[in-house]
């Protein structure tokens, strides 16, 4: 497999609200759900995510802060993930 630059050491798979599964294995493929897919308007949790994902994009942030940030949104909004 191709390493992408921003890839997860630990893939997060999302259950999706209309039903089946996502698997998220980078930070490009996280900000696409974040931007396109999110559930609500968020609250503190989905505001870091987005900060922290401009600044992994940025080389601000490393890729792994965002994907913690990331889990806490997820869990902010109620959405049931698995780590792989």
């Amino acid at each position: 497999m191709e390493h992408i630059e921003g890839d997860w050491s630990t893939a997060v798979g999302i259950e999706l609200k209309e039903g089946g599964f996502r698997l998220v294995s980078n930070t490009h493929q996280a900000a696409a759900h974040l931007i396109g897919l999110w559930p609500d308007d968020g609250g503190p949790a989905f505001a870091r995510a987005l900060m922290l994902c401009a600044d992994a994009l940025h080389g601000d942030a490393t890729h792994e802060e965002f994907r913690l940030a990331f889990l806490a949104a997820a869990e902010e909004a109620g959405i049931v993930v698995h780590t792989h």
